[in-house]
C-alpha cells in the first residue's frame, strides 16, 4: 500500500515504533525502548535526508526547462 500525506500515523512506521515502545514499556524493557527510540531517530533522519533530496531534483528540474 503507498503511503501519502493522508495515511493514518498507526500504518506508518512512526505509528507503528508507537505501539512497539507501548509493548516494550508494558514488558519493563529499557534496552527496547532505548533501541526503538534510536531507529526512530534512524528513520527521522532518513526522512529529512529523502526530503532534501527531492528538493534538490526539483531544483535540478526547474534549472533545465529555463
Amino acid at each position: 500500500m503507498s503511503k501519502d500525506i493522508y495515511t493514518k500515523r498507526e500504518d506508518l512506521i512512526c505509528g507503528k515504533l508507537d505501539r512497539l515502545a507501548e509493548i516494550a514499556i508494558s514488558w519493563n524493557s529499557i534496552t527496547a525502548v532505548d533501541l526503538i527510540a534510536s531507529i526512530r531517530n534512524d528513520c527521522e533522519r532518513m526522512e529529512a535526508k529523502l526530503a532534501e533530496r527531492k528538493n534538490e531534483v526539483e531544483e535540478l528540474k526547474e534549472k533545465n526547462r529555463k
